[in-house]
């Protein structure tokens, strides 16, 4: 049965009770709490999740085609082999999140914090990665073709024999 969410008022929770084949497609959930939801398989396509709250939450093979999740919370989220092609990710937050073998083709990620993140096999090919930061990220594998301008990898200050950190720098391809 599918679950609808589409009438939430903004920064309510949701059951974290299974919701495979969920239909939200467009559905608004701007600033939605969807901590820990298990949102497997949904179909999420041109839904606005901008500044939601998905940490920790499941969206193993879900369906954000399109949708917005600029400034969302995506830390630790499970996005395995999910479907992110032309999302808007800017700003978001994927520290931790599982993205292995996720398809981000055309995807904007510029600003995006995907420290530590999982990327082992996802497809970037087109995506905007201008700014994002990768550091400690798992790209092995990661199909990067085509992909955005400058990519920051911050590394962990380091100290100098004077006591100064080190600095963090931007890398382009």
């Amino acid at each position: 049965m599918p679950l609808a969410l589409s009438c939430l008022p903004l920064g309510s929770a949701v059951p974290r009770t299974p919701s495979r084949l969920a239909v939200l497609h467009e559905a608004n959930l701007e600033e939605a709490n969807l901590e820990e939801a298990n949102l497997e398989e949904a179909n999420l396509e041109e839904a606005n999740l901008d500044e939601a709250n998905l940490e920790e939450a499941n969206l193993e093979e879900a369906n954000l085609e399109e949708a917005n999740l600029e400034e969302a919370n995506l830390d630790q989220a499970n996005l395995e082999e999910a479907n992110l092609d032309e999302a808007n990710l800017e700003e978001a937050n994927l520290d931790e999140a599982n993205l292995e073998e996720a398809n981000l083709d055309e995807a904007n990620l510029e600003e995006a914090n995907l420290e530590e993140a999982n990327l082992d096999e996802a497809n970037l090919e087109e995506a905007n990665l201008e700014e994002a930061n990768l550091d400690e990220a798992n790209l092995e594998e990661a199909n990067l073709e085509e992909a955005g301008h400058r990519l920051r990898f911050q590394q962990k200050p380091k100290e100098h024999p004077d006591g100064a950190a080190a600095a963090t720098g931007a890398h382009g391809f």
